[in-house]
């Protein structure tokens, strides 16, 4: 009897989760209107897991919705020799890709140094103005960046830890307006987790940051330890759980400015030009 061949449940299972990533990126994009077809579109990648992913998810959409993509990379000049591998690999894949490539070299240390910033704020700041520079000056109309699910959990971990309001809960904001272009960012609803899969599963290429090791950075903190005993102790799933607060917040929020809009245009008398007056005990009946 001739035995019928048959798919494996391993094969099987990566198809399953090689569709279902596509899947929760494309209702990403839609549900937040993160891109429209023949949009300009920069991707940040530093050459790690999550940005690589992001950078090959865009590039299946490239032909299909008549993208123009170009990468945006930054070197940091941290880590020596390895910043200007990370830089050379990512170039790698730009060329492999037929994407063009922009870069940026940095001197992070000392900005930090002359600004009296950590080095994750300086870099930070390095990156954003880069991103915005190179938006306005080829005209992009989205930066797309890597965050995922994680990243948000961590962010809002980092904000509670550190005091924060309402506004700073937000955390990670799926799309946000940068000069005349938007931040967005497809994987923030995606686990790091699953891209490992998709990257081991698909045999994607990139390069492993180190100082990710790191405990002397807060979040790396807040990743390493914190989250594992979150996990184990208290809820399985406290990264998702985390992850939706700013979501849920952000309906708060908008509800809450539409709300102070309407009071704003009620009891607000222009008095002059340069001067506002509102009544004071209609202004004191106001809940806080």
């Amino acid at each position: 009897m001739m035995k019928k061949p048959k798919m494996t449940e391993h094969v099987h299972w990566c198809i399953i989760a090689l569709l279902m990533i596509r899947e929760q990126f494309l209702k990403t994009i839609q549900k937040f209107r993160m891109i429209e077809k023949g949009e300009t579109i920069f991707v940040a990648v530093s050459g790690g897991a999550d940005s690589v992913t992001l950078l090959r998810l865009l590039n299946e959409l490239r032909t299909p919705w008549k993208l123009q993509l170009a990468v945006l990379h930054v070197n940091h000049k941290l880590r020596g020799k390895a910043s200007d591998q990370d830089e050379a690999f990512v170039r790698r894949l730009a060329r492999e890709w037929k994407i063009p490539i922009f870069v940026e070299h940095v001197q992070v240390k000392k900005i930090a140094k002359d600004e009296k910033l950590s080095l994750e704020e300086a870099a930070r700041a390095a990156r954003y103005h880069f991103f915005e520079k190179m938006a306005e000056a080829k005209a992009a109309h989205k930066v797309a960046l890597a965050h995922t699910q994680d990243d948000q959990a961590e962010t809002v971990l980092m904000r509670v830890i550190t005091g924060t309001g309402l506004q700073g809960l937000q955390a990670i904001r799926p799309k946000r307006k940068l000069n005349g272009a938007f931040l967005v960012r497809p994987l923030i609803e995606i686990s790091h987790s699953e891209i490992r899969q998709f990257v081991k599963d698909q045999a994607i290429r990139f390069r492993e940051d180190p100082t990710n090791r790191s405990l002397e950075f807060l979040r790396n903190r807040i990743r390493l330890k914190l989250i594992p005993l979150l996990e184990r102790s208290f809820n399985p799933q406290v990264k998702r759980v985390l992850a939706r607060l700013p979501h849920l917040l952000d309906v708060d929020l908008t509800f809450l400015e539409e709300t102070s809009g309407l009071f704003y245009k009620r009891l607000a008398l222009q008095k002059r030009a340069d001067e506002i007056v509102f009544p004071k005990q209609s202004f004191l009946q106001l809940r806080p």
